[in-house]
């Protein structure tokens, strides 16, 4: 399969199309390269079948392009004609060995290159900009502030709107009294904090030496957000628009979820995301809309007046 894309592309515009020959007699691809010059380099097993000793015979083959269909069929000829070595290994206490081809995964070019342009932050948009301008706070200096204190600022215009194709979680979400998004009828969802996680590195086990990076309330903004004393720790409180504000730590593996008033996780992030010193990220809603969220809106425009309570609170903080 094979689709193309770019920096401000709509994601349900990408176009997905099969690049593999339906013509092409048995044999299986993985990791497929593109290479500068148009070539395609991919794993190949000849084996259709999953079991069969063949199925785990991996060798890097270039691929025949059909230039009048676009599509991909199987190199008649290996790349490196295998490679064959002898291995050994205690499993666990005994030792075992191998003796035959070994497997060729995930290929890398090595070529020149040119140093890409140093891309630099997108300007803040209209709703910002205009909170800013109306609380008198000066971006730059904001900006330097934060990194000063390795700080970063993150900013959603409305938790509730979100993408209309991402159903795996809670769907219909609104801030008691406020913002309210519905679509498809179900269940509405109260949400009213916004939890930030860190990344710590704590023993996963009392046993055994090591540690791993857990979950854990952000603890390192070191008192810079306003307290929200009637949420869970790390946590800064929903607007009533919807928005969300925070000041959070920069250069640390950071996840979040939404919660309700006493705190239960109602929308929870699913990866780690990491900000720069002095970098200021606004999302339009919770996994924000390609097309429309899920009343089949387009993306929120609102200013966000948690940021606004937040620049006042930052107006108070000794500089």
């Amino acid at each position: 399969m094979k689709f193309q894309g770019y920096v401000g592309l709509d994601p349900e515009k990408i176009a997905i199309t099969d690049a593999s020959d339906p013509n092409n007699a048995g044999g299986r691809f993985r990791s497929p390269l593109p290479l500068v010059g148009g070539q395609m380099v991919a794993t190949y097993t000849p084996s259709s079948s999953i079991g069969s000793p063949s199925s785990v015979e991996f060798t890097l083959r270039q691929l025949n392009l059909n230039n009048s269909t676009g599509q991909y069929s199987v190199g008649t000829t290996a790349l490196t004609g295998g490679i064959t070595k002898s291995v050994s290994w205690y499993d666990p206490d005994t030792k075992v060995s191998f003796t035959g081809k070994l497997w060729e995964l995930e290929p890398a070019e090595v070529v020149a290159r040119l140093r890409p342009a140093t891309r630099h932050a997108p300007a803040l948009e209209a709703p910002e900009k205009s909170i800013f301008t109306e609380e008198n706070v000066d971006e730059t200096a904001l900006r330097n502030w934060l990194k000063a204190n390795n700080l970063a600022m993150i900013v959603t215009r409305n938790q509730t709107a979100r993408d209309r194709a991402d159903k795996q979680q809670p769907y219909n979400l609104q801030v008691p009294g406020g913002a309210k998004t519905v679509g498809n009828g179900g269940k509405v969802y109260d949400i009213a904090h916004y939890q930030i996680l860190q990344a710590d590195s704590v023993r996963a086990y009392s046993s055994r030496s090591g540690r791993r990076p857990l979950a854990q309330p952000m603890h390192d903004d070191a008192g810079k957000n306003a307290p929200n004393t009637s949420g869970p720790a790390g946590s800064v409180k929903i607007a009533a628009d919807g928005s969300s504000a925070a000041f959070v730590p920069a250069r640390r593996a950071l996840t979040w979820q939404t919660t309700d008033a006493t705190g239960n996780a109602v929308v929870r992030e699913r990866v780690w995301i990491t900000f720069q010193p002095g970098e200021v990220k606004v999302c339009a809603g919770c996994h924000g809309a390609n097309a429309a969220d899920q009343a089949g809106r387009a993306a929120p425009q609102n200013k966000p007046e948690a940021l606004r309570s937040l620049l006042r609170y930052w107006n108070t903080l000794p500089k």
